[in-house]
């Protein structure tokens, strides 16, 4: 004869097999569930959204910050600091230089030595000079002064100017005729001459 079954749903009403909905089962009631904390949602700045085209380029100033390698740069940076400048430089030349990798809107240099040509307005000593970068990329605008050379048109971006140790100078590319070195200079003047642009009302000073 078969054991009997103890019956425990007449003797604990809450085990019963089936409880009714106004009597919830203990470990479904909202005071033993065990609330874990939600995570925050990773949400990107507004200044690293980078918006796409339907080509997937990416047109963002912020993807191009991203993309400066800071890092190579340093090391590139601690042989040039090293080197002796050894040559002879004089105004009007245009030398490659290693400009390096700069901030925001700074212009920078390319390829693996980071450099860029750039044309010496001044030379100060056998250590400094004062240079414009010089681009492929001719814009429309009173920064960019365009000049022809072996049937290329090329541009000096004159809201770059800078001084520059010559121990970034590398090797001298050609002298620029005085033509196109006397319109550059006269963009120069013209551009530490022009009124600044209109933001609305200074602030007091003091007050940021």
């Amino acid at each position: 004869m078969p054991p009997a079954r103890l019956n425990y749903g007449a003797r604990h009403p809450s085990r019963r097999a089936n409880p009714s909905p106004a009597q919830p089962r203990h470990d479904t009631h909202p005071a033993f569930r065990i609330r874990r904390p939600r995570k925050p949602r990773h949400r990107t700045p507004p200044a690293l959204q980078i918006p796409r085209l339907c080509n997937g380029m990416v047109l963002c100033a912020a993807h191009v910050r991203m993309e400066k390698d800071f890092d190579r740069w340093n090391e590139k940076k601690k042989y040039t600091h090293k080197r002796e400048f050894a040559d002879h430089v004089h105004e009007r030349e245009v030398w490659w230089s290693a400009l390096g990798v700069n901030i925001g809107v700074e212009i920078d240099g390319k390829h693996e030595n980071f450099e860029r040509p750039v044309l010496v307005v001044r030379k100060f000593n056998n250590d400094s000079v004062l240079v414009v970068p010089i681009t492929s990329r001719v814009k429309e605008t009173p920064y960019h002064v365009p000049y022809i050379h072996k049937g290329a048109k090329f541009a000096a971006v004159v809201s770059q100017i800078r001084m520059i140790s010559t121990k970034r100078l590398h090797r001298k590319l050609f002298s620029m005729n005085s033509q196109s070195f006397a319109q550059i200079q006269a963009a120069l003047a013209a551009t530490i001459q022009r009124p600044p642009l209109s933001r609305g009302p200074r602030r007091p000073h003091g007050h940021n």
